[in-house]
């Protein structure tokens, strides 16, 4: 079975293409080496590109949940009610009826005996 190389050239328009490049580039004097130097320049910018976007997309994130979670807190935050300072006299008032006793009682005892004076 042969195989004819032009026919398929044809029918696979990225075969024929690349071996036209081969061909302008050997016309130019550049070898392949040349060009895969230029090739991973753009590789590295892609690569660049895409850590700087995933940097981008979590930094966008923190901010949106930390903006959400003081808005909620602040929803959630209690009034406080205010008045005027005014000088005014305080009264406390405390009335019951029954027996009071110590929580705690304790029995005192001199270690010498006499008079105070």
């Amino acid at each position: 079975m042969k195989i004819d190389f032009e026919r398929l050239k044809s029918r696979l328009p990225l075969i024929g293409k690349r071996n036209q490049a081969d061909e302008s580039e050997k016309k130019e004097g550049q070898s392949g080496r040349q060009r895969a130097k230029k090739r991973p320049k753009k590789k590295k910018w892609l690569k660049i590109v895409i850590v700087l976007a995933v940097l981008a997309a979590i930094l966008i994130t923190l901010m949106l949940r930390r903006s959400a979670a003081a808005k909620e807190a602040a929803a959630q935050a209690q009034t406080v009610n205010t008045a005027v300072v005014t000088r005014r006299s305080i009264t406390s008032q405390l009335s019951s009826s029954g027996t009071l006793e110590a929580a705690e009682t304790y029995s005192i005892t001199s270690l010498v005996e006499g008079e105070i004076i």
